[in-house]
């Protein structure tokens, strides 16, 4: 028998705003998204619970460090939407679009799992979304 691996997934969503300033497109305009968001993470060894990682301890860290940040906010700077200051904004240096944010959730994530973090993929709609991975 050769030597295998454990993957686990844990699916989250969240509701949030944005705009591709640079998209001639409809997405120019400010629009809001139910975004899923899943997180995947492989490794060969089991803890002593015979867990990869504990469900659970994957919601808390994705929850405190992603979620409570995106949901129900604008997420863009100052210069792709300007707010009056009451309203909730998760500030990113870069484009909002699913492949950067993608990238940027992974950088998030890799802090807490380092190489168990396998991908994460950020869907915008049912049908359409990025995933971002690094090899090591």
């Amino acid at each position: 028998m050769g030597k295998g691996s454990y993957t686990i997934w844990k699916d989250f969503s969240f509701a949030s705003a944005h705009r591709l300033p640079k998209h001639m497109g409809k997405c120019y305009n400010l629009h809001g998204h139910n975004y899923k968001l899943r997180v995947v993470l492989q490794g060969s060894k089991l803890d002593n619970a015979d867990f990869l990682t504990d469900f659970g301890e994957i919601s808390k860290v994705v929850n405190e460090s992603i979620i409570n940040e995106v949901d129900h906010a604008f997420i863009g700077s100052e210069e792709d939407m300007p707010l009056d200051g009451t309203q909730k904004r998760y500030d990113i240096d870069f484009h909002s679009t699913a492949e950067n944010l993608s990238k940027h959730f992974y950088g998030i994530l890799f802090m807490h799992y380092a190489e168990l973090l396998k991908e994460v993929t950020l869907w915008e709609t049912e049908k359409s979304g990025a995933t971002y991975t690094e090899s090591f």
